[in-house]
């Protein structure tokens, strides 16, 4: 089952050095937290984001110059159940608007090495990245230096976490993810607002490793063809006694008539 998004929240702020706090959340055990920045100065700093007690990686960032500063962090949450807020302070010594998008993803993980994207250019953004996994969520960012208004319009079935349209004078940031059902090449794209000078950063979050099956239950030895794997394995998902399950398979019948029917077992 691919991840989904549990928790997303969108910060914005104007100021020299300041910090984006997000609201409280509270993150599952195995959850991953995504932080995406975006400034309208490609000259911006800032720290590693803090929050939960977790390790944040940096991803990706982008200080190309006439372009908007776009950087991405991630962090595992090893143990959760404990509320949170994420920060990220801006440390440099321009003024500039910014903006963070916190989100909170369950049910995935990361690659040793995720695979990531970043790309500039003109016109309407369109940007590529090669996802090594099926069942995936790619969460991306798209900053607009040329910072031109209007509303929103995403490719490839994105949806938006967060905005800020700082136009005609500073810049816009754009945050969304999009499913990657597949593995291989996906398109991160916007159709609107067009003529935009973007950056557009992201990463795959991949779906987490399918659980493995119930143990079965030690020192029990049954013989094949007496019950349906499928009633065996509820036998042994429940802990049946060892003795109860070598009475039902030796006599299925008998079996069912002393209880193995109201556990909705069949006879094969």
């Amino acid at each position: 089952m691919a991840p989904t998004l549990a928790y997303s929240n969108t910060q914005t702020g104007s100021f020299t050095t300041g910090t984006l706090t997000s609201t409280s959340f509270t993150p599952q055990t195995g959850d991953i937290i995504v932080v995406k920045v975006v400034t309208e100065n490609h000259l911006s700093t800032f720290s590693t984001p803090t929050g939960g007690g977790w390790t944040y990686t940096q991803r990706v960032i982008d200080t190309t110059a006439n372009e908007c500063y776009c950087a991405m962090w991630t962090a595992p949450v090893t143990t959760g159940g404990t509320a949170q807020t994420t920060a990220i302070s801006k440390t440099d010594a321009s003024t500039a608007h910014c903006s963070m998008t916190v989100e909170l993803w369950r049910g995935g993980q990361l690659a040793a090495t995720p695979a990531t994207c970043d790309a500039r250019g003109t016109g309407s953004p369109s940007a590529t990245i090669t996802t090594a996994a099926s069942g995936s969520v790619v969460s991306w960012a798209d900053g607009d230096w040329g910072a031109v208004g209007g509303s929103p319009t995403y490719g490839g079935g994105a949806t938006q976490t967060g905005i800020d349209q700082q136009s005609p004078n500073f810049y816009c940031a754009y945050y969304a993810w999009q499913s990657a059902v597949s593995a291989g090449s996906q398109t991160l794209s916007m159709s609107a607002p067009t003529g935009q000078t973007w950056t557009i950063i992201g990463i795959e979050i991949q779906a987490s490793a399918a659980a493995a099956p119930p143990a079965d239950v030690p020192g029990t030895q049954i013989p094949p063809g007496f019950l349906s794997p499928m009633s065996l394995a509820r036998m042994r998902q429940h802990r049946w006694a060892p003795d109860v399950i070598q009475a039902a398979v030796a006599a299925p019948q008998a079996g069912l008539a002393t209880g193995a029917g109201a556990a909705g077992l069949e006879t094969s």
